[in-house]
């Protein structure tokens, strides 16, 4: 049985590609984050790769994730921070 499988070939599906996140933290406004995801979307359109992952600021994330629908690109949300400093 271990023989056989070992004959096989191994396809995109058994390799595993890893993961890219950029994190925007606050330096985009909902129009530069929306340009910048589409972009993104773009960028890496049709091609194979790592699962990509962006993490725009909070008042973003709904525009953003309209954007990206049916891409392959996952959005996620970063933490907040008490402090108003623009940037972490």
């Amino acid at each position: 049985m271990e023989l056989e499988k070992s004959k096989q070939r191994l396809t995109y599906d058994d390799i595993a590609m890893g993961l890219i996140v950029g994190n925007w933290k606050m330096n985009t406004t909902v129009t530069s984050a929306i340009m910048l995801a589409n972009a993104v979307k773009v960028q890496i359109e049709g091609q194979f790769g790592p699962e990509v992952v962006v993490c725009p600021p909070y008042v973003s994330l709904y525009s953003v994730s309209e954007t990206l629908r049916g891409s392959r690109i996952s959005v996620g949300a970063q933490n907040m921070h008490s402090e108003t400093n623009n940037g972490a």
